[in-house]
């Protein structure tokens, strides 16, 4: 029904606002993100994380409070967190970061740079060296069609791993990316804490590599194939949508130990945001943890382990909007003309000042 609406309400949109349209409907979305499918805030995303939270809640041991409704949402959505300082400039970053990639259209033009490598274009000409040109006519079955969906999912988040793994290891990609570890507490808005060097390197590389596997696809299927999807994203994406926003949050949601050697849990990502040395450049996963347990960078965290966010000393010129955007040129631009600090300085090792425990 839903679908049979959108076209009278944009046609009737168009006509109140006219050439305003373009330019006011890009924004719509910014304040009511719950409403729109393929966001990891989508309303229904929200409500599957709180039912994962709410069976935590019912299987803790909690006797001194009870179990009641106001306790459940105190546990939900805690005051020491929510009301932090840090959460309230997630909250502003939010809305000037959406804005920003929104109207400048930088996701776009991540992946338009990384379709100017041609790899799609170059792994589909390979196969027709080797093999010859392409059957026509040929229509992908339903099998093929998961088998493509899989192999995207895996080339992305190979590629979103290989991003994160180098935006810890790179000193000036760090500077970028240390935007989003600064957060002191975590909420579902820490996920877009991002800068946006940081998101248009991620998604450039997320292009290239899935650029490979479309080409072979294209190869097989010259008249096209695409993904399996629901709401907006791809099914393995989904799968992992439905605990998402509990990667940024207190709630410590874990798999059994053998299962998370080969997917990343909740509590595995909270992990990475760790302030404690056992913890740095650990699980640098999004969906497979195996990428991690093959580069020995895995760490599965032990049940009630305790520990502390942020990055230390390095995190405490990022606390306004203005130095989320901008703190992180400045020190780029002074890495390159003078020798980093060791790290005890830094803030990111042995004996550097950590933050308190956000919850």
């Amino acid at each position: 029904m839903l679908a049979d609406l959108k076209g009278p309400v944009k046609g009737l949109l168009q006509a109140v606002l006219g050439p305003a349209y373009d330019y006011v409907m890009p924004s719509v979305g910014i304040p009511f993100p719950f409403l729109f499918p393929g966001s990891l805030l989508f309303a229904p995303f929200l409500v599957t994380a709180s039912a994962f939270a709410l069976v935590m809640y019912l299987a803790g041991k909690r006797q001194t409070e009870g179990k009641s409704l106001q306790g459940f949402l105190r546990f939900l959505v805690p005051a020491s967190v929510y009301r932090h300082p840090s959460a309230w400039l997630d909250c502003k970053y939010y809305v000037a970061n959406s804005l920003l990639t929104t109207y400048l259209k930088l996701s776009t033009l991540a992946f338009m740079f990384g379709g100017l490598l041609y790899t799609g274009e170059g792994a589909r000409r390979a196969f027709e060296f080797i093999w010859g040109p392409s059957l026509q006519g040929i229509q992908p079955s339903f099998l093929a069609q998961v088998g493509y969906s899989v192999a995207i999912v895996v080339a992305a988040d190979y590629a979103k791993w290989v991003a994160h793994y180098l935006q810890h290891k790179i000193p000036v990609l760090w500077d970028f990316h240390k935007v989003h570890h600064s957060a002191l507490v975590l909420t579902p808005l820490t996920n877009l804490r991002v800068h946006p060097v940081d998101f248009m390197f991620e998604n450039f590389l997320t292009a290239v590599l899935t650029g490979f596997v479309v080409g072979a696809y294209g190869y097989r299927y010259s008249d096209g194939i695409v993904e399996i999807s629901i709401l907006g994203l791809s099914l393995v994406y989904f799968l992992a949508a439905i605990v998402g926003n509990l990667r940024h949050s207190h709630i410590p949601l874990a798999y059994p130990r053998w299962f998370s050697t080969w997917i990343c849990s909740p509590v595995m990502h909270q992990i990475h945001h760790s302030a404690e040395e056992r913890h740095f450049d650990k699980n640098f996963s999004l969906v497979f943890s195996a990428w991690d347990y093959f580069a020995g960078s895995l760490y599965i965290p032990e049940v009630g382990e305790k520990y502390r966010l942020g990055i230390g000393v390095e995190g405490a010129e990022l606390r306004s909007v203005w130095t989320l955007y901008t703190y992180p040129f400045v020190s780029a631009v002074r890495r390159l003309h003078k020798p980093p600090k060791p790290p005890a300085e830094r803030g990111d090792g042995p004996g550097a000042p950590l933050f308190p425990a956000s919850a």
